[in-house]
């Protein structure tokens, strides 16, 4: 599988599956994801007319449709209902670099007071691709973790697996 083209198509998705004019918001992980697959150009290219962090101050746009891709946490999710609480966009599209917790979901459909959120879907692009054949996870302890017994129990990683 050559990881570079599969995570490009997933982002190819993202960006052409919503049309007209849009913002992509990111977090910082997605922000390095996307980078590492497509220059800013590329993006520009497919009427993303604004790239931004989530959660950054932004003005009223409501002449632009709003894409958010994510990591699916809960910081996350805290920061896409205050998005929703105060629309800012006329649309919004979400997508989780990973699988959702039905509970966030919720969370998510409760903030949606205004019927803003068009789309949720999950793209499983939670890793970063080196090259065609490597990808690294950001994870600076994969090694302890993999060696560590009972390495999803222990307390010492669990803060890693929380991430996801």
């Amino acid at each position: 599988m050559d990881l570079v083209s599969a995570t490009r198509h997933y982002v190819d998705r993202l960006v052409s599956d919503t049309t007209g004019m849009k913002a992509l918001l990111m977090d910082k992980y997605t922000t390095t994801v996307t980078s590492l697959i497509y220059s800013q150009t590329e993006i520009l290219s497919n009427e993303v007319y604004l790239i931004e962090q989530l959660g950054k101050p932004h003005e009223s746009m409501p002449h632009l449709k709003a894409v958010i891709f994510v990591q699916p946490t809960r910081a996350n999710i805290d920061l896409i209902t205050a998005e929703l609480a105060e629309p800012k966009f006329s649309e919004y599209h979400i997508y989780f670099s990973n699988v959702l917790p039905s509970d966030f979901l919720r969370v998510i459909a409760s903030a949606d007071t205004n019927s803003m959120v068009r789309q949720v879907q999950e793209y499983y692009a939670d890793y970063m691709p080196v090259n065609n054949d490597l990808f690294t996870c950001q994870s600076p302890h994969s090694i302890q973790m993999t060696l560590s017994s009972e390495t999803s129990h222990s307390s010492k990683f669990r803060h890693l697996y929380d991430l996801n």
